[in-house]
């Protein structure tokens, strides 16, 4: 059999992520469960302007990374796939990540270097993951409409 030519079906829904959409009441527990590092009176703040103040450049870009991701797999764009492997006579759990194909997301894994306890140069997306607790944001994140029509 040769190589065919496959067109590409349409996706019929695309993430379009805006940190903004979500409340401040949620952004507020989202950064407390994420321990972003707080430079200010976050308690003050009263819209998300104030609320992110109250954070350095690089807290507020590694929360919004952090939950994009959980967006992705609250809406399972990505997924964790648990599967038991027996290497030299042991039983292992094996997780790995898998990707919705039928959604139009962005999504790179170089974006997380240094998010997990390896640190820098070492990217271990299902080891942030579970590090940061991610699929535990899933109820908050539903409740906001990130899937739109393509």
């Amino acid at each position: 059999m040769g190589k065919e030519n496959i067109t590409p079906q349409p996706k019929e829904f695309k993430v379009e992520f805006d940190v903004n959409a979500i409340s401040l009441s949620d952004i507020k527990t989202l950064y407390k469960h994420l321990a972003i590092e707080e430079f200010g009176e976050v308690d003050k703040a009263a819209n998300h302007e104030e609320f992110f103040a109250c954070f350095d450049e690089d807290g507020n870009l590694s929360a919004k990374k952090l939950i994009e991701l959980s967006v992705l797999l609250a809406n399972d764009c990505l997924k964790l796939f648990e599967s038991k492997i027996i290497r030299f006579g042991k039983e292992y759990l094996l997780e790995q990540l898998i990707y919705n194909t039928g959604l139009d997301f962005y999504f790179d894994e170089c974006d997380y270097d240094g998010y997990n306890e390896d640190g820098g140069g070492v990217v271990a997306i299902v080891e942030t993951i579970n590090l940061y607790s991610l699929l535990d944001l899933k109820e908050i994140l539903l409740k906001y409409n990130f899937l739109k029509k393509a």
